[in-house]
């Protein structure tokens, strides 16, 4: 992405290979990106690497730095540049006393433990939990009560059918703007793109996973209890690639209303149960969640811009 300065010097045969290596300012950004950069279009993962370099790089600071004065957001920033100009004469300056005072107490608060990166990105969805846990006993306590009230036979399919269904709406409920309070936190940070998208999609498949498979085991017996989870993982799947087109929110509720429709198509669940979980469709259930994993990997890209998802 960066090119040679012009009039870059040579380098001597006595000078050793590590030197040109420390000239950091050598490298510049170059206008077509620059531009971007300044005009807020530039790809998350892109800006990343101008930002590394402005650190070291004044000219490319200097260059981007009038970009951005003389574009749209220039009025903008003038005007709270003065704002806080303004407000600092108005404040009194702190004495050497107060300030010292400040960092003793500020030393003698007790430190806090530094959370693992993957912890931390499950606990973010802690405002999240509720939401798409409550869709899951839900779901089970109306497969229970069809089961103990409706009768057997007519209550076990429906459990079986509607569970695919429900990792896709957990996801759905536990990532995205419409759905996450702390979105516009999200969005500023590095991992904020596919990397968190499949930490809280994990975090939804070991509460989903478990809790609807032993139930399919109690109502529907073992071996039909296990024939959800691959139609469910290609639901997931077919979910997280289509919202890098569309978003979390309307590929779910694409990918949740397209298997409904199927299951009415081949004649609710006593018949469609058998006809989509059977064991004769799990190969095929099988290669299309591979063809889905390849098309999340193809598209891992799009997650870089939050504001599409």
């Amino acid at each position: 992405m960066l090119t040679p300065a012009r009039g870059r010097p040579r380098r001597s045969p006595s000078t050793p290979r590590s030197a040109p290596r420390r000239n950091r300012g050598a490298w510049h950004v170059p206008e077509d990106t620059a531009a971007a950069y300044a005009g807020g279009t530039l790809a998350d993962t892109a800006a990343w690497s101008v930002d590394k370099h402005l650190e070291s790089c004044a000219a490319c600071s200097a260059r981007i730095s009038a970009l951005v004065r003389s574009g749209a957001g220039g009025t903008v920033l003038s005007e709270v540049r003065d704002a806080v100009l303004t407000a600092a004469a108005h404040t009194a300056p702190r004495t050497a006393e107060a300030l010292t005072a400040e960092t003793l107490t500020a030393e003698a608060r007790p430190r806090t433990a530094v959370a693992r990166p993957w912890l931390a990105a499950v606990r973010s969805a802690r405002t999240l939990r509720p939401a798409w846990v409550g869709s899951v006993l839900l779901t089970l306590a109306v497969a229970v009560a069809l089961t103990r009230f409706g009768g057997a036979p007519q209550g076990r399919p429906w459990l079986l059918v509607l569970s695919p269904a429900l990792p896709p709406v957990g996801v759905a409920l536990a990532y995205g703007r419409y759905g996450d309070p702390a979105h516009e936190l999200i969005a500023s940070t590095p991992s904020g793109g596919l990397r968190l998208l499949l930490t809280r999609t994990g975090a939804v498949l070991a509460v989903c996973v478990p809790l609807l498979t032993a139930a399919g085991g109690l109502l529907a017996g073992t071996g039909a209890a296990v024939a959800w989870l691959l139609p469910g993982l290609v639901l997931t799947g077919a979910t997280l690639a289509l919202g890098s087109w569309t978003g979390c929110h309307r590929a779910a509720a694409l990918v949740t209303g397209g298997w409904l429709g199927a299951v009415i198509l081949c004649g609710l669940p006593p018949a469609s149960a058998p006809l989509l979980l059977s064991s004769s469709a799990q190969p095929a259930w099988a290669a299309a969640a591979a063809a889905c994993a390849l098309l999340l990997t193809l598209r891992r890209t799009a997650f870089d811009h939050l504001e599409r998802t």
